[in-house]
């Protein structure tokens, strides 16, 4: 993937934003692609397996739309998850923020 790909951010719900706006400040050269998976959440009282899936589609859509690596804001239990996608998907896990 190029470096002008985007970058992707994820989030259960709309959380996320602030994440996302910190991040434009923090990258104001990059491409940002923001994914709330607002059908699902909230995600706190989903099985670990059910987060692992979710997370994997929400990854999978990110990638398929171009973006090279990916931040989660989320529950402890998401980053877990976004590692082992990272693993399948030639994409990284950049970072996990918590609010």
């Amino acid at each position: 993937m190029s470096s002008a790909a985007p970058v992707g951010v994820f989030d259960s719900g709309v959380g996320g934003l602030s994440v996302l706006a910190e991040l434009r400040r923090a990258m104001p050269h990059e491409e940002f692609l923001y994914l709330a998976d607002t059908a699902h959440v909230p995600y706190g009282a989903r099985s670990d397996d059910d987060i692992r899936e979710l997370t994997d589609r929400a990854v999978s859509a990110l990638h398929a739309r171009g973006s090279r690596q990916w931040w989660s804001r989320a529950t402890r239990r998401v980053p877990s998850a976004c590692r082992t996608c990272a693993r399948a998907l030639p994409c990284r896990l950049s970072g996990s923020c918590r609010p």
